[in-house]
C-alpha cells in the first residue's frame, strides 16, 4: 500500500515563505505605484534626515534617482534663506513626535527655486522612527487659483 507522502516541514515552510515573499513584493509594487501617482512630492526620511524613499514626482523635480537623492543633504535642496527654519521645524517635529507644517523653497533640477508647502509627521513605518511627508507646490496652486478666479470673472 502506498504511503501518503506529506510535505516535509522544511519544504512546506520554504513554499509558504516563497508565497509570502511574492505577496509582499506585489503589495510593495502596488503601494509604490499609488504613492508615485500622488500629485506632490512624497518622501520618507530617517530620524537623522537621511532620505529613505521618494516618489516619482520627487525624482522628476530634482532630476535625480533615489540612490542619488540618498546621497543628498537638506542643504542640497532647500533655499539657503529657508534652511535654518526648515531644519529647526523638522527637528522639533521629530523630537516631539508632532506633525510639521511649513513653507520653503526647493531647488528644481534646472536650478530654479520654487515655493512648496511641506507637511508630515513622525511615522513608525520602520522599526526606527522616521518621518513621512509631502510637499505641494505653492507656485502651482497659486497659478491654479489665479486661473480659477479668471474663469469665474468672465
Amino acid at each position: 500500500m502506498a504511503e501518503d507522502k506529506k510535505p516535509t516541514e522544511p519544504n512546506f515552510e520554504k513554499g509558504v515563505a516563497v508565497q509570502l515573499d511574492k505577496k509582499v513584493a506585489q503589495r510593495t509594487r502596488e503601494l509604490e505605484s499609488l504613492v508615485d501617482n500622488i500629485p506632490g512630492l512624497v518622501a520618507i526620511m530617517a530620524a537623522d534626515g537621511a532620505v529613505e524613499f521618494v516618489n516619482e514626482r520627487d525624482r522628476e523635480y530634482f532630476g535625480r534617482t533615489l540612490e542619488q537623492l540618498k546621497e543628498w543633504t537638506i542643504s542640497d535642496a532647500v533655499h539657503p534663506h529657508d534652511l535654518p527654519y526648515a531644519v529647526e521645524t523638522w527637528r522639533r517635529s521629530i523630537e516631539a513626535g508632532q506633525p510639521y507644517d511649513f513653507d520653503h523653497r526647493l531647488l528644481r533640477h534646472d536650478g530654479i527655486y520654487r515655493w512648496f508647502h511641506a507637511s508630515g509627521r513622525q511615522s513608525e513605518i520602520r522599526t526606527v522612527a522616521s518621518s513621512a511627508g509631502t510637499s505641494c507646490s505653492l507656485t502651482f496652486m497659486s497659478a491654479k487659483r489665479r486661473r480659477s478666479s479668471s474663469a469665474n470673472t468672465l
